[in-house]
């Protein structure tokens, strides 16, 4: 938890019965959430997620840029993805598909990371309608220490 205050997330708040903590940052002007799962007291998984948004202009005006901004973040912080694609259509993001489309992904040492792009319905709560959200993700797997 000091950690991530000391670099600078912000809202921590921590679920302890499910070991999840769940904070938010803001890089590059986008706010970001950050949950992050723990298992027997050891980082288990960790997901960045941008802005949700339905609206037709929420995935070129928003997502598509925070897409750019974690591409750029990750590439200058772990080089260059193992495998990448360009940011994908709309129409080529599978609905309701949990990994979405994953378009750079980097391993290494310690970790995996995985950026992808996500389409979803979910119910409005004030018109019982189904609408259909996207957002942009990191998904961060640790790799456990081998030990030999």
């Amino acid at each position: 938890m000091s950690k991530l205050r000391k670099n600078g997330f912000i809202q921590i708040y921590e679920e302890r019965d499910v070991g999840v903590v769940r904070c938010a940052i803001r890089w590059d002007g986008f706010r970001f959430e950050l949950v992050s799962k723990f298992k027997d007291g050891k980082l288990n998984l960790c997901l960045i997620e941008g802005n949700k948004g339905w609206q037709d202009f929420h995935y070129h005006d928003v997502v598509a840029k925070e897409w750019e901004a974690l591409k750029l973040r990750l590439g200058e912080i772990y080089g260059r993805p193992t495998s990448q694609q360009k940011f994908p259509d709309l129409f080529n993001v599978p609905v309701n598909d949990l990994g979405g489309v994953v378009t750079n992904v980097w391993k290494v040492e310690d970790r995996l990371l995985m950026l992808s792009v996500r389409r979803y319905e979910t119910k409005d709560c004030c018109t019982d309608q189904l609408l259909e959200f996207s957002c942009c993700t990191v998904l961060i797997q640790p790799i456990p220490n081998k030990k030999k």
